[in-house]
């Protein structure tokens, strides 16, 4: 029973491409029906065959069917002997007497012959012409066939050998790889052409056939084979390969599906490095005597958009060395593009600094209060008003699909930030009002 089972599912592999068009005729169903005989079941199978075989011989003796007897006798002995090139000229005489209503030899016994003699140059040849042609390459319902004689019977006897627990290609890459009579992408095309024959059977041989179709195309896009490969090899698997079809077409509609996001919204983080500006009015701000400015080093920017509008919280520049400015803003994005945003936006904020003591000491507040301080001490003085006007220009780069979405996309950004502040300040160490145009330079993300 194990046997049987080994036999059909051997038969199954080597007959996929059949599976396109949808049934196997009649013969290749008697071909897959028996498996290899033993002990007495094959004497008797045997004496059976050559009835059958006779039977036919006499039935039309000096017909066409007889010459085809003959000549599938010939290559079985060719094949027997191991003559190759006998192989070849028989194979190749029986296939110029096929016709529509008469079929000599099967692919299946083609194949098997080609295997077991490591004819793989002619097996190659074979297997192209068999898949280009294969929905021309049509016999009627009712055709005959040579069947019934030692030929069929040795290649039965072939298949039972077949490891049924692996693919087709596994069982032969060893020796098609050691093959010097191919060329690389002979090797290559060989290789993706046996794994039809377990396509839409096994995922990893789906996989195996894409991954070589692809390395094929790629190695080797001039082969006059490379188009065929493309079109009617590799591209039915992606299209049965719903996510691989769908990262297809993901990357074929990318700028499209870029395009239909502008001034659709997203979230984005600014971090600015570098910045300047100047400062006007604010001469007398704090005592420079007494204490100096530390600026934070780095300005940060967080913007969620909505449509065109867009709401950003920041800690904000100024023209003046050691100002910051936390600020809640509202933007409007005044023109997108694939790769250049601008969003002017007005903000209200709270200056602040961030003072160091340069030697002990004290000032007097209004209140008549004295407000010590030690040296080398900091303090952070924010008792202020801030209002902003400025415009954000990002140049979008490095632009890609987020995750698994196709229709929403992460950018790195290259931002420009550049505006004008009004500020005032009113505290004991630090007051004065002024207006300060800045700029600050930075990168940032973008999920849009």
């Amino acid at each position: 029973m194990m046997r049987k089972f080994k036999f059909l599912f051997v038969v199954a592999l080597l007959t996929a491409p059949f599976a396109f068009s949808g049934e196997f005729d009649d013969f290749e169903k008697s071909l897959m029906q028996n498996s290899e005989p033993s002990g007495s079941t094959d004497s008797a199978s045997s004496v059976s065959s050559t009835d059958a075989f006779e039977q036919s011989l006499v039935a039309e003796p000096g017909t066409e069917m007889e010459k085809i007897y003959q000549l599938r006798e010939s290559l079985l002995e060719a094949a027997k002997q191991r003559d190759t090139a006998q192989v070849s000229s028989g194979i190749a005489e029986l296939d110029a007497q096929k016709t529509e209503d008469m079929v000599p030899l099967v692919d299946v016994e083609v194949i098997v012959l080609l295997i077991r003699q490591k004819m793989w140059p002619q097996l190659l040849q074979y297997e192209v012409k068999r898949y280009k042609n294969f929905y021309n390459d049509l016999v009627n319902e009712n055709a005959r066939y040579a069947e019934n004689d030692g030929l069929m019977l040795y290649i039965k006897k072939e298949i039972s050998k077949f490891d049924s627990t692996a693919s087709l290609l596994a069982q032969v890459e060893k020796d098609i790889d050691n093959s010097s009579s191919l060329s690389e992408s002979d090797k290559f095309e060989l290789k993706i052409l046996l794994l039809l024959n377990d396509a839409y059977r096994d995922d990893k041989v789906n996989e195996r056939i894409a991954r070589l179709s692809q390395m094929f195309l790629n190695k080797y896009p001039d082969h006059p084979d490379a188009k065929w490969i493309e079109n009617s090899v590799a591209g039915p698997y992606f299209r049965n390969d719903f996510g691989t079809l769908w990262d297809k077409d993901r990357q074929e509609h990318r700028e499209e599906n870029i395009a239909r996001n502008f001034y659709t919204g997203g979230l984005g983080f600014n971090v600015f490095f570098i910045s300047g500006g100047l400062a006007f009015g604010m001469d007398e701000l704090y005592r420079s005597d007494l204490f100096e400015p530390e600026p934070p080093g780095i300005y940060l920017e967080l913007y969620l958009q909505i449509k065109r509008f867009a709401i950003s919280f920041e800690l904000l520049p100024s023209g003046m060395e050691g100002v910051a400015s936390y600020s809640l803003g509202l933007g409007f994005v005044a023109y997108d593009s694939r790769f250049l945003k601008v969003r002017p936006y007005i903000g209200l904020g709270m200056p602040a600094m961030i003072l160091e003591a340069k030697q002990d000491g004290y000032l007097a507040r209004p209140d008549g209060e004295r407000e010590y301080f030690n040296e080398g001490s900091n303090d952070m003085y924010a008792e202020s008003f801030g209002f902003t006007l400025a415009a954000n220009v990002d140049f979008k780069f490095l632009t890609t699909y987020l995750f698994s979405s196709n229709s929403k996309f992460f950018s790195m950004t290259l931002t420009g930030k550049f505006g004008i502040t009004y500020m005032e300040f009113d505290d004991t160490l630090v007051n004065g009002s002024g207006v300060t145009p800045f700029f600050a330079l930075g990168l940032g993300i973008l999920l849009w």
